[in-house]
């Protein structure tokens, strides 16, 4: 009864470790998707502070425009009023208002090109990131597919795994199946079985003392591991 337990228990081990294989390789695929998302996620953002900024750099070209025309038409104004002066200090004065207007005009005319060159950048990195994330979209919807496609065949595995050991652990002895129902339900993320490496548990680097050892080695129980409570399977 014992070493047909052994048997069955070895069975259990190879398709609990199948099926933490199989659920490696799904989050493995899953985060191919992961990958593409965040690369998504990231370029939306700089998308968003693109855009944030385009607008901002319009809003002050609108408003330099019209401080422009308000300055040109001060100068037209002025410069319209030369022949105007009554004296030569009036001469002079409007000459230091068309000097001075005429260099805030030129002034504003550079900023304004200086601006103009900055929206047309930001419009550009704008296209570059439209036309990233329209690939991006389009890779993470083919390979999202691809995933899901790779997904259901290996969860159809894990399933058929599942039925297995399910059936050789009804088959187990009362006492053995009850020491695995327990080792089961404590490691269901792991495995509830371990190997020995030399005199140690593999799984944990507990050392065995020479009676724990000869006891695994013998298979005439089971045998649980002092450091972790997994049950050791040579």
């Amino acid at each position: 009864m014992v070493s047909n337990d052994f048997r069955l228990l070895k069975e259990i081990k190879f398709h609990l470790d199948e099926i933490l294989l199989l659920k490696r390789q799904i989050k493995e695929e899953e985060s191919r998707i992961t990958v593409i998302q965040k690369q998504i996620d990231g370029k939306e953002v700089q998308l968003e502070d693109l855009l944030a900024q385009q607008k901002e750099i319009h809003s002050v070209i609108a408003s330099k425009e019209k401080e422009l025309f308000a300055l040109e038409k001060k100068l037209e104004t002025s410069q319209s009023h030369s022949n105007m002066a009554h004296n030569q200090k009036e001469a002079e004065a409007l000459e230091h208002e068309q000097s001075t207007l005429g260099k805030a005009v030129e002034e504003l005319q550079e900023n304004l090109l200086n601006l103009m060159d900055e929206e047309e950048t930001a419009s550009t990195d704008i296209s570059k990131v439209n036309t990233f994330l329209e690939g991006s979209r389009q890779s993470l919807k083919e390979i999202s597919e691809e995933v899901e496609s790779k997904r259901n065949e290996y969860q159809n595995q894990i399933d058929d795994h599942d039925k297995e050991w399910k059936e050789h652990a009804r088959a187990l002895g009362d006492a053995n199946k009850t020491i695995f129902k327990n080792g089961y339900n404590k490691f269901k993320e792991s495995t509830p079985f371990a190997e020995l490496n030399g005199q140690s548990c593999k799984r944990c680097g507990y050392g065995l003392d020479s009676t724990l050892h000869r006891a695994v080695l013998a298979q005439t129980a089971l045998e649980i591991c002092p450091g972790c409570n997994r049950i050791f399977l040579i």
